[in-house]
């Protein structure tokens, strides 16, 4: 599966002016697991305690459990927001050699907030926040931080995951498909390929082995971008050359039907890229179609 699971909260998105929240006594409730969405939030609550227990190595006596737990839980159920003063005494805390004792509990909130901001723009954006329990992901996550025994085994948690994503994928392919099959200049050729015309190309047409020569963003449906040409452009590369045939299949149907001088969006089905570094029903190429010429023309590896 594509890098599913990683821990990328950036400071920079937390910059956000407001105040930490008063730390409160919470006690920890434990929520039931009835459901598969239940299972599937309390796996990926277990799953974001332990990898930021892993990728930050946190020394855990320096903190409050308990106020980390309850911070997680409080910044869990708002907006993709997180205050810069919160930000400013974790960072002011964690820099100091020798730990406040009078700092702990209102740091550790804070901590926990933080971490809790950082799921939720993992997800917000996308919309997978709507898909799952946060108070059973808050449980998961309290779990594992408090050090009590995980309700879930590893490997159910791992196929659980690969269910939470495959359907969360399939929902936002078909969300991506059906705003453009409702656009009008949209046209379906065979294999399931979908071509947008931004700007109509003008000339003769090349065949489906042609040498080309264009520019190229290639994003999944979740609006990652997975390749971008233009970055050649800060250092002065020329736009890159391919031969039709030793790209994606799906290539070979489209270069045939757009014109040279035009930028089109390519919707290309998964058995028409084939590529299992992106497992998704649907990708998306924007292409501006520069120039294109016979096989060994313009690739000299081809003649």
């Amino acid at each position: 599966m594509i890098k599913y699971y990683y821990f990328t909260v950036l400071l920079i998105s937390c910059l956000t002016l407001g105040s930490c929240s008063d730390s409160k006594n919470k006690e920890n409730q434990t929520e039931s697991i009835k459901t598969t969405e239940d299972s599937i939030s309390y796996s990926l609550g277990v799953t974001w305690a332990e990898l930021i227990l892993n990728k930050t190595g946190m020394q855990t006596e320096n903190y409050s459990l308990i106020e980390l737990v309850n911070g997680f839980k409080s910044e869990l159920h708002t907006k993709a927001i997180f205050d810069s003063l919160c930000l400013n005494k974790i960072k002011a805390f964690e820099s100091n050699s020798k730990k406040s004792p009078e700092l702990k509990n209102e740091v550790s909130y804070c901590l926990g907030k933080f971490y809790a901001h950082g799921f939720i723009t993992k997800w917000i954006k996308p919309g997978g926040i709507k898909k799952i329990n946060l108070n059973i992901v808050s449980s998961g996550f309290s779990d594992i931080i408090m050090k009590k025994n995980v309700k879930i085994a590893k490997e159910k948690r791992s196929n659980l995951h690969q269910i939470f994503y495959q359907r969360f994928i399939d929902d936002i392919t078909g969300i991506m498909m059906d705003s453009v099959k409702l656009k009008k200049n949209v046209q379906k050729i065979e294999n399931e390929i979908y071509i947008e015309t931004l700007l109509d190309g003008s000339g003769p047409l090349p065949n489906d082995s042609s040498d080309v020569i264009l520019d190229y963003i290639l994003s999944t449906p979740l609006n990652d971008t997975v390749e971008n040409s233009y970055k050649r452009l800060a250092q002065k590369i020329p736009p890159p050359k391919f031969n039709i045939k030793q790209m994606y299949e799906g290539w070979s149907h489209v270069f045939p039907k757009i014109k040279k001088g035009g930028k089109y969006r390519i919707y290309i089905p998964f058995e028409m890229f084939n590529d299992q570094r992106l497992p998704f029903p649907y990708i998306c190429f924007y292409i501006d179609f520069l120039d294109f010429g016979d096989k060994g023309s313009l690739v000299i590896n081809n003649k």
